[in-house]
C-alpha cells in the first residue's frame, strides 16, 4: 500500500483560502503563510477525495500563521472567533496555528521570513497559537 501527502499539496490553496476565510471574516483583511504537511495521509483518505472530507481526516498535520493588522484588532475574542471554525473544520490529529498581529506598516510589506523572525524574537503587537495534539486542543496567548 503507497500512502503520500498528494491531497495535502493538491489542497494547498483551498487550505490557504479556508484559514484566510477565517481570519477575514474576524479581521477583514490577513495574510496566511502555510506549510503543506510533508507526513503521509492516511491509506483509507482515496486519492479523489474531496476537500472537505482531506481537512476533516485525523491524519493531517495543519500548521500556519496567520498575520493580522494592528488597527483591526481589539480583544482576544477575535482569537476565538478565527480558531472556532478551524477546530470545528479540520479533524487533523495535528494542528499549529499562529495569530499574529504586527503593526500596520509592517503588515504591508510583511512576508513569511519576516514574520518568522518577529515570531522568534517576539516582536509582535499580539500572538495567539492554536495547538491540538491527539484530539486536545488548547488555545493560549504569547507575550510580546
Amino acid at each position: 500500500m503507497f500512502q503520500d501527502n498528494y491531497l495535502a499539496v493538491k489542497y494547498y490553496d483551498e487550505t490557504v483560502g479556508f484559514l484566510n476565510k477565517c481570519a477575514n471574516d474576524v479581521f477583514g483583511d490577513s495574510k496566511v503563510y502555510y506549510d503543506v504537511a510533508r507526513s503521509a495521509l492516511s491509506p483509507e483518505l482515496p486519492a479523489d477525495a474531496s476537500f472537505e472530507e482531506y481537512f476533516a481526516d485525523e491524519s493531517g498535520f495543519i500548521s500556519a500563521y496567520i498575520a493580522v493588522k494592528a488597527s483591526s484588532f481589539t480583544s482576544e475574542e477575535q482569537d476565538e472567533k478565527v480558531m472556532e471554525p478551524i477546530l470545528e473544520a479540520c479533524g487533523a490529529r495535528y494542528i499549529g496555528v499562529l495569530l499574529v498581529v504586527v503593526d500596520d506598516a509592517e503588515y504591508e510589506i510583511l512576508e513569511e521570513e519576516t514574520l518568522t523572525k518577529k515570531i522568534s524574537r517576539r516582536q509582535f503587537v499580539h500572538c495567539a497559537r492554536l495547538t491540538k495534539q491527539h484530539g486536545e486542543a488548547v488555545l493560549e496567548w504569547l507575550e510580546d
